[in-house]
């Protein structure tokens, strides 16, 4: 049975931020009548379990947003701190402070502000499989067999994303977690990650590496997944099919689950999606640029979207 959960949306625009379409916070992109912020509200609010929401950001710039969604009152807006990590902590911390209950077993939603093809049913999908593992960090993945419809044609340019590939399948993060925080003991190293996110930048690349190498007790264990992963992504976008497959096949889920929850002192697991749509986010103008192109063909694809 899934749970009520309350959701936070990090809308901000400072640190590891991009602007994208010359609009300094990308929520604000405008895809198909809506903007990205709206989109991920709208879907929000029609799933059943989420409660409140509180949104991130500059309050100057999104008011008018969250201002014109109904039913008022479910959104709650804060000003953004300097990093995505802080902004969850202050989101997270209010809702903690205006609520009643066990404050070590708060379990929240998190979402990002730019998913532009989100939808209620990958939601509800994502709070469904959640429910049925015993985790108190649920990272939301979709595989690549749900992700290759937006990848370029022989005609129209697509959208072509970095994977993890694993032994059992070739996994995308999705920008869905959901998580009891006061259960990760690690809570740091989640900001650290996030900065480094862009993994195409080999200066990202090495200080992940360095930053793994030097996690007490499982360092060279955790490096040598992280090279595994880089190397089966580096044969999959070359078109290196033996080198790929070699290297995937040493990592497994389990691997990755293990190391995860080792580095971040709690007990995590990858909870997939099968829609997809949560995979795509707005990170770079060609993305941007296919998605406008593309949009009613991708969005036949998704369920109860706006």
């Amino acid at each position: 049975m899934v749970a009520s959960v309350d959701a936070i949306v990090l809308a901000g625009d400072r640190g590891a931020a991009r602007a994208v379409g010359g609009v300094a916070n990308k929520s604000l992109l405008p895809v198909g009548g809506h903007s990205l912020l709206e989109r991920v509200l709208l879907a929000l609010l029609q799933v059943e379990a989420v409660g409140r929401i509180v949104v991130v950001g500059p309050e100057h710039l999104l008011r008018p947003v969250v201002a014109g969604i109904e039913p008022p009152g479910r959104i709650e807006l804060l000003e953004q701190a300097d990093t995505a990590y802080a902004n969850f902590w202050r989101a997270f911390t209010h809702l903690e402070q205006s609520s009643d209950g066990e404050r070590i077993d708060r379990q929240v939603l998190v979402t990002g502000a730019d998913m532009p093809l989100v939808s209620a049913g990958e939601l509800r999908e994502f709070l469904h499989n959640c429910a049925r593992r015993d985790l108190d960090y649920c990272v939301g993945m979709s595989a690549e067999a749900a992700l290759r419809r937006f990848y370029p044609t022989a005609s129209l340019p697509g959208i072509h994303m970095r994977y993890l590939h694993l032994a059992e399948a070739s996994l995308r993060l999705n920008n869905l977690h959901l998580v009891r925080p006061r259960r990760v003991q690690n809570r740091d190293y989640i900001d650290e990650v996030y900065g480094f996110r862009y993994q195409r930048d080999i200066g990202n690349m090495l200080r992940t590496a360095r930053d793994l190498l030097g996690q007490e007790g499982v360092g060279w264990r955790a490096l040598r997944l992280y090279l595994m992963l880089q190397l089966a992504e580096l044969g999959h976008q070359r078109g290196w099919p033996r080198w790929w497959d070699y290297f995937r096949s040493k990592v497994t889920r389990r691997d990755v689950e293990a190391i995860a929850s080792s580095v971040l002192q709690t007990r995590a697991g990858i909870v997939e999606t099968t829609q997809g749509g949560c995979a795509i986010d707005v990170d770079n103008e060609q993305d941007y640029a296919v998605l406008q192109l593309r949009w009613e063909e991708f969005r036949r694809g998704e369920e109860s979207g706006p």
